[in-house]
């Protein structure tokens, strides 16, 4: 019995690590939503075109390509992801919840200096995520808990230099900040047997960026 009970906590520890890892968010090409209304529309494939906010995060250097002085925000929306697993916490107890993730928000302001160079100031956050379920099973006396909430903030500067008509180069800087809290409970009345997990988790980096960007002509 004690090798059995083992086995199910164990089940129990891996189930919300796998839909973290399926809700998480990751950078650019990777993530589920991504930055920016042009990338999403053309599915991350903005490297060589961002020429607004989008570049800041995305190819510094497409900032030359910009025209007038910007000021770009964009509100946040939400996604729904839900699982189902059988037999996720014990025989017959199947896990089935839902998840939500909030769709990337921005806030850049974009200055033209002069023919040859622009900068910019943004804030991103490229990734957020709460989840949160509650499941019991008063046929066994088991009950369970379980919430996961995470986000990631990018602030800093950019700026893009025309270094001739076919070539720029761009530079960005960012203060990154990562949090994550997690919260898992395991009670097993018919058993006497109790689990619980709680961890938060916080970190700050600094990302710089440097891009070097040819042009053929304004379609190549």
């Amino acid at each position: 019995m004690q090798n059995k009970s083992i086995k199910w906590i164990a089940l129990l520890m891996l189930a919300p690590l796998a839909l973290a890892g399926a809700a998480r968010a990751t950078q650019v090409n990777y993530q589920n939503y991504l930055l920016g209304e042009r990338a999403a529309g053309m599915g991350g494939g903005v490297n060589a075109l961002a020429a607004d906010s989008d570049a800041c995060y995305y190819n510094p250097a497409g900032l030359v390509r910009t025209t007038h002085n910007t000021l770009s925000l964009s509100a946040n929306l939400y996604g729904m992801q839900h699982y189902f697993i059988d037999d996720a916490f014990y025989p017959d107890e199947d896990l089935d919840s839902t998840s939500f993730q909030t769709i990337p928000s921005t806030v850049s302001a974009i200055r033209r200096v002069n023919t040859n160079l622009t900068t910019a100031f943004s804030v991103f956050v490229p990734q957020q995520g709460a989840f949160s379920e509650t499941h019991s099973f008063p046929e066994n006396n088991h009950y369970y808990s379980m919430s996961d909430n995470y986000q990631a903030l990018y602030v800093g500067p950019s700026l893009g230099y025309r270094l001739a008509p076919a070539w720029s180069l761009g530079a960005s800087l960012f203060a990154v900040y990562h949090s994550r809290d997690s919260l898992q409970n395991l009670f097993w009345g018919d058993q006497a047997l109790s689990f619980t997990r709680d961890y938060h988790t916080r970190s700050y980096s600094l990302l710089a960026m440097l891009a070097l960007q040819y042009r053929i002509d304004d379609r190549w």
